[in-house]
């Protein structure tokens, strides 16, 4: 491990840079993040993922969004999720 690269961030500088990340990411009107919402299926076409079914933690209203791209940034309690994915092959 190359120790003189620093390549510990620490805590404290992370959430700046994500949030910048975040911010930057925004800014070019082609990324919508989605806070408090559960990935509940993925809606896929000839094997290309082209959407997500999502739910809302708080009221469980449900929602589609349609897109060529989907990140799924899981966080903790992922285990929905890689049964989720292992279901759609």
């Amino acid at each position: 491990i190359l120790v003189d690269g620093k390549p510990h961030l620490g805590t404290d500088r992370l959430v700046r840079i994500l949030a910048n990340f975040r911010h930057r990411l925004e800014a070019t009107n082609r990324v919508t993040f989605h806070f408090g919402k559960r990935v509940d299926d993925m809606i896929t076409d000839d094997d290309h993922v082209t959407g997500v079914v999502m739910s809302d933690v708080t009221t469980g209203q449900t929602e589609t969004i349609r897109s060529d791209k989907v990140v799924l940034a899981v966080g903790h309690s992922a285990r929905s999720i890689y049964e989720m994915l292992l279901r759609h092959g």
